[in-house]
């Protein structure tokens, strides 16, 4: 009965001349359906979502709950929690099964002050309320170290299928260290900029209370990493003496997202280093495509959690077994989206190659060794309009 009612459906669909993009891409069967006088009932199942609609006599679809029937229409997705308060041991299992699955996790029990969080936000919301000259004046095309103000649109970070930029503005901050420094000769590395005392007093100090703990907190995830990959906890304590640990503050435009005309947040991408640690508002907009998945689907924030996500060095790493996964942001609110990223990244000169755990005969590695930050500074390239190495 079902062959016979999806071969019906396929003639109508296909007679009806309904465009294709508005199928799930994904689909793998037709699992019921059902004829009435006056239109189609239909479930399909895809190998990462279920979704119902109705098509009526005029082929019109309507939808029967909130997933849209086209490439750009997500449901949540469950991932992994990981909590930290639980001990290493558990969390290293729990990071392995996120890794595993979607290359995302949620992480509780990590001790950073909700205060803290809060703060930040609360000082880059004043920031960016500023005159665009005024935040100008800090843009990191002023400086060689990548730090500071990124303007609305200069970064493109899937030039192939977006038609403008980013609908973002930005701010970069790194570890601080001064120009007498001589690892302020290493990209990456080098003093922040500021904005001025007068205008926003409390704003250095927030920021790096906040950098400082979120270098802590990735240097206690490095053994939870190792565990996961049945490494000596201390594995990749060498990679980080001196990492590339930025700390950078997001603002998304009111401007909605247009996924069939090239219009995002933020293009599809995958983040450059090890770990990213994500904590957004209320907002939605962060979309992933883990592996196994042609669809992309919803990662909501959590309460009092961070949202994290592997990125192409920790593949490289593993050799592929954890995906630095595909992700984007389609803002549909209409209102303005702050996020904070923390990225965590090995020293600039540490070199890349995959771990013994994740190589065999059967297995050998897929990639060559690496130098972390020539892998970033490619990537800078290619997506920030005011980059200048």
């Amino acid at each position: 009965m079902m062959g016979m009612l999806q071969s019906t459906f396929d003639e109508r669909w296909n007679a009806a001349r309904i465009p294709r993009r508005l199928w799930l891409p994904s689909l793998e069967r037709l699992s019921t359906a059902r004829e009435t006088k006056k239109s189609w009932s239909l479930k399909v199942e895809s190998n990462c979502r279920s979704s119902q609609f109705i098509i009526d006599q005029s082929w019109s679809i309507c939808l029967n709950g909130p997933v849209l029937l086209s490439s750009d229409a997500m449901e949540n997705r469950e991932i992994v929690n990981v909590d930290l308060s639980e001990g290493d041991e558990l969390a290293a299992r729990q990071l392995r099964r996120g890794c595993l699955k979607d290359g995302f996790f949620y992480l509780k029990g990590h001790g950073v002050e909700e205060e803290l969080i809060k703060a930040v936000f609360e000082e880059a919301r004043k920031f960016f309320a500023l005159p665009l000259e005024t935040k100008m004046m800090l843009s990191t095309s002023t400086n060689r170290n990548n730090r500071g103000y990124t303007r609305m649109g200069e970064e493109t970070l899937d030039p192939e299928s977006q038609s403008s930029g980013d609908t973002k503005e930005g701010y970069y901050i790194g570890v601080e260290e001064s120009e007498s420094d001589a690892l302020s000769e290493t990209p990456f590395h080098g003093p922040n900029l500021w904005p001025s005392e007068e205008l926003l007093p409390q704003w250095r100090d927030v920021m790096m209370a906040y950098h400082n703990r979120m270098v802590r907190l990735g240097r206690r995830m490095c053994p939870v990493v190792s565990r996961a990959l049945g490494l000596p906890p201390a594995y990749f304590d060498g990679y980080f003496v001196q990492p590339i640990a930025i700390l950078r503050l997001l603002r998304y435009s009111e401007a909605k997202s247009e996924p069939h005309l090239g219009v995002f947040g933020a293009g599809a991408h995958t983040d450059y280093g090890m770990l990213t640690f994500l904590r957004t508002d209320q907002q939605p907009g962060l979309q992933i495509r883990p592996r196994g998945c042609d669809d992309w689907v919803n990662v909501p924030p959590m309460n009092e959690a961070f949202i994290v996500n592997v990125g192409d060095m920790l593949q490289r790493w593993t050799n592929d077994l954890f995906l630095s996964t595909p992700h984007r942001v389609v803002s549909t609110s209409g209102q303005e989206r702050f996020s904070v990223p923390f990225f965590y990244d090995p020293g600039y000169h540490s070199e890349i190659r995959c771990v013994e755990t994740c190589v065999s005969g059967e297995n050998p590695a897929r990639y060559p060794p690496v130098i972390a930050g020539e892998h970033i500074m490619e990537m800078y390239e290619k997506t920030h309009a005011d980059f200048e190495p």
